[in-house]
Formats: C-alpha cells, structure tokens, sequence
C-alpha cells in the first residue's frame, strides 16, 4: 500500500503578495508560515507535499499538478481573506460545489477550529447540511483528491491583521488543519504530547484500509 499523502499549499508567493494588511505584512507570508507550520506536525504522522516552500511564485495550474503529480490523497490551500467591506470578519472553508469527500475533510479541520479557536468567527454555509462554503475556485477544483481551500481571516482590516500578526492564532489554525487532515485520513496521533497515547486508537493494517478507502474518491 502507497503511504499516506497530504498536499500543503500557501497561496500566492513572489510578485503575487495577495492581500495586504495596512502595515503592508503580505498574505503570501502568513500563508507560508501557517503552511510550515501544518507541515511541522503533519511530518510525524504521514508524507506532506508542499507546493511551495519559500517565497515563490506558482501558477494555479502548477499547484495542482504539484497534488496530482504524487498522487496526493488530499489538499489543503492556505489563505488569508479581503473584502470591501471594513468589518469583514472570521475564518471560511471551500470546498467544490456538491457533496464530496472534501466536505468530509472541512468538517474535520472546522472541528478543530471550534475547539482551537472558540472566539473566532466561522462564516458558514448551512444550507446544504455542512459548514463549508462552496466555490469553483481552481485548485480545489482540479485537484485529484479531497481539497478544502482555507481562509483564515481578513488581513485587510485592523482586527483581522492583528489577529493573524499573533503567532499563537497561526499556530492553531496550523493545528486545526493538521489534525483535521489525520482525522480526515484515521491516522492516530496525540495533540497532547505529554499524556499517554490511546492505544486502543490504533488499528491494524486491515482496518486502517478499509477506514482510508471509505474516505478516498475512487
């Protein structure tokens, strides 16, 4: 069986900044961090591919085909929001429109959010039974496998560039996505290094298989 592969992307890079704060920190900065960040935890428990992994630019076609090139078995983007309006506020999850394993793959990062960041605003989409918003924006779209596009916050404005600055919020929103991704994919792991790991919580070859296979898109 072909190890486990999840695909880290921080959004924009080089000449494309993405959104700005109004100190001019760039979103293609914070999307790297956080990225980093997934990946420092991820790397424990499964195979990561990165996109990008300094400030470079990529295409949108070249992202995806990074994710499909290794046969990834999900996807996650990593942004930062803007809008129009001066009070935009809170986190939101994409997925591709319809229902999908990416749906299932939202719900499990949105589920470490809540407990991550209790405080923070989650603007959903309930209509269709899940929280994830749903878009055709490229790279979820193409992707190969489950894929949730993350914004994290609005950059554009005071409270929301304030709250990215924090380098505690990125390191939850970091671990939401890491945890979210190994639940996604049943990999046992500990968010508390200090306690006792469950062992009753790991499982054999057979069943992690027939777990993994219920999640894939085949």
């Amino acid at each position: 069986m072909s190890p486990l592969l999840t695909c880290i992307d921080a959004g924009h890079g080089d000449h494309d900044s993405g959104a700005l704060a109004p100190d001019g920190s760039k979103e293609s900065d914070y999307a790297l961090d956080v990225a980093k960040r997934a990946k420092d935890i991820l790397k424990n428990f499964m195979g990561v591919i990165m996109t990008r992994e300094r400030d470079v630019y990529l295409t949108l076609s070249q992202r995806v085909a990074v994710c499909n090139r290794r046969k990834c078995n999900s996807f996650v983007s990593i942004h930062f929001n803007s809008a129009k309006s001066p009070n935009a506020t809170g986190r939101e999850l994409f997925t591709t429109r319809g229902q999908n394993n990416s749906d299932k793959l939202a719900d499990k990062i949105e589920a470490h959010n809540d407990l991550l960041l209790p405080n923070q605003r989650t603007r959903r989409d309930n209509s269709d039974g899940d929280i994830d918003k749903e878009a055709n924006f490229y790279v979820i779209r193409h992707a190969d496998c489950a894929a949730v596009l993350v914004e994290g916050e609005f950059i554009h404005t005071d409270h929301g560039s304030k709250w990215i600055a924090l380098d505690s919020n990125r390191q939850k929103m970091a671990e939401a996505i890491a945890y979210g991704v190994m639940d996604f994919h049943c990999i046992a792991y500990n968010s508390n290094p200090s306690a006792p790991v469950d062992d009753s919580a790991q499982k054999t070859i057979e069943e992690r298989v027939a777990r993994i296979e219920k999640h894939l898109n085949l």
